[in-house]
This record gives C-alpha cells, structure tokens and sequence, in this order.
C-alpha cells in the first residue's frame, strides 16, 4: 500500500511533504531519499524516536516533529501522507 501511495505522490527532488503518523519513518525516509524535504508528524515519543534515528542517513535529512494537537509549522506542502489511523 505504501509504495502505491508513494507512487501515486510521485515526489519530485525539493517538493515539501507532510507524513502524518509516521511511526517509525519508513514512509518519510522513502521520501526523503526520492528528494523530498519531509516533515513527519508522529504523536508517539518512542517512535519518533526511532524515526529521528532513522532519518539520520537520509539525504536530504527528514525533519521529525511531535505533535501535540497543532498543525506542523512551515506552511504549505506539496504532498501529504497520511500512515496513521485517522478516528474521525
């Protein structure tokens, strides 16, 4: 599913992308290394975590954000992932 999603995205080298529920960065990492700047939201502080330490590697490196109920700064984005249960 992921990869269709990525696909269907079709990321180009400096789109801005937002990944909502993150987890542990697999969907922001794959972006980030198709040449998006990527910012991952993920309300989990153990997987955000894990995500940071992953996104270490990626060129360009991936900004982790927690979130805590208000939208991630930086304004508008190209393309938004969206890996996390959504409950309404």
């Amino acid at each position: 599913v992921l990869a269709r999603l990525v696909q269907l995205i079709a990321p180009r080298s400096g789109d801005r992308a937002l990944v909502v529920g993150a987890g542990t960065g697999y969907g922001a990492a794959v972006l980030a290394r198709m040449g998006a700047e990527v910012t991952a939201a993920e309300d989990d502080a153990a997987l955000a975590a894990i995500a940071r330490e992953a996104f270490a590697d990626c060129l360009p490196p991936a900004a982790v954000r927690l979130v805590d109920g208000a939208p991630p700064e930086g304004g508008l984005f190209d393309a938004v992932l969206v890996e996390g249960e959504v409950p309404a």
